[in-house]
């Protein structure tokens, strides 16, 4: 039996986004270890002690490391727990930081105890154990804070073996187009200013989609005068299953990483604007076509200050980048044939084969 852990937060948000990985996760094992093996789901968020351990034969999950004087949400002690059982126990770590730059990803400092007790840990049972990593700038942080990882293997959800190598879907005119609304709220207006220019632009249907649900707080964050602008407003949160919604749309332009991650594992064209850096080190991975959401003057201060939060994020996390900007980035795209996203996929092709499979490969 192999336990997976899914951080899909059944009670807050239900971000669709978060149960694709798992639900690629599961896949991933059964196309390559057999369809008959058995898979048991846990959600980190109902994680009991007393799970009987007898017949795993591996514990697999993504974990996001702690920044130093940051705390995340996830309950680690299920991967603690596996690794002091001699459980072999295999990691896809994804960091966090705003606004998420290159020289973060090389100074950011873990958090003491997490590294002590989790990493550290880790590394001490290594013969067990494999930490790999979601994206390029999640390496640095890691390797720079002295812990041993397998390398970036890319984020689970990119890969479906049905569709590795397979060419782009384009269509010959745009007809339905998504635009995913971002995590932090004060994008909101960037975004429908955003859909707006796109369904100008390109004379479609714009829908506007949300992977979390925020119940009322959400709807009133909707601006009535948005509706006057012909979008469509569809909420997407829920399981993977949700996201089959994007079946019926032609291309993605928008804030939610597994938004991006969703087309492009489907070979449909998509640009992300990066929130954070979750968002920059998959572009980074990939070499996909994306913009950062941050202004320039942040990634600016982030050199000066990697560890930048509080007052300092919420200053730049106002500002947003010209529409105008992320407008040509995406029509040039379509005019060059959509050579940026083509290249993320043979990226996508060569992590899967030289990253990904060897280390599925090595899950017993």
């Amino acid at each position: 039996m192999y336990l997976v852990y899914n951080s899909y937060p059944p009670y807050g948000s239900k971000n669709s986004g978060d149960d694709l990985i798992c639900f690629s996760l599961k896949k991933l094992l059964k196309d390559n270890k057999g369809k008959n093996i058995n898979i048991t789901e846990i959600n980190a968020y109902d994680y009991k002690e007393d799970i009987d351990n007898s017949n795993v034969k591996a514990v697999l999950s993504g974990i996001r490391p702690s920044i130093k004087n940051t705390v995340t949400h996830l309950k680690k002690s299920a991967i603690l727990n596996a690794v002091y059982n001699n459980i072999p126990t295999y990691l896809n770590a994804g960091w966090k930081a705003f606004p998420g730059s290159f020289i973060q990803s090389n100074k950011l400092k873990l958090d003491y105890e997490e590294k002590r007790n989790l990493w550290v840990a880790l590394s001490d049972y290594k013969q067990n154990s494999v930490i790999a990593c979601r994206d390029i700038y999640t390496e640095h942080l890691l390797v720079n804070n002295g812990i041993d990882c397998f390398g970036t293997i890319g984020d689970f959800a990119l890969f479906d073996v049905d569709k590795i190598e397979q060419p782009l879907v384009t269509p010959n005119k745009i007809k339905k187009i998504a635009v995913s609304m971002p995590h932090n709220s004060r994008y909101y207006n960037m975004a429908i200013q955003l859909a707006n220019s796109i369904k100008q632009h390109l004379s479609c249907e714009v829908y506007i989609t949300f992977h979390g649900f925020k119940g009322e707080h959400y709807l009133q964050e909707i601006d009535n005068d948005w509706y006057n602008y012909g979008l469509k407003f569809v909420d997407l949160s829920g399981g993977a299953e949700k996201l089959d919604f994007y079946k019926q749309i032609d291309a993605h332009v928008g804030f939610r990483l597994h938004g991006n991650i969703w087309f492009l594992r489907n070979r449909k064209p998509s640009m992300l604007l990066a929130e954070d850096g979750r968002g920059t080190g998959h572009l980074a991975t990939i070499n996909g076509l994306g913009y950062p959401a941050p202004p320039k003057v942040a990634f600016f201060a982030s050199a000066i200050n990697p560890n930048l939060k509080g007052r300092s994020a919420n200053y730049f996390k106002k500002c947003a980048p010209p529409v105008n900007k992320v407008m040509n980035l995406f029509i040039g795209e379509i005019e060059s044939n959509y050579s940026v996203t083509k290249n993320a996929l043979r990226r996508i092709d060569e992590l899967y084969y030289n990253k990904m499979k060897k280390f599925i490969d090595l899950v017993p």
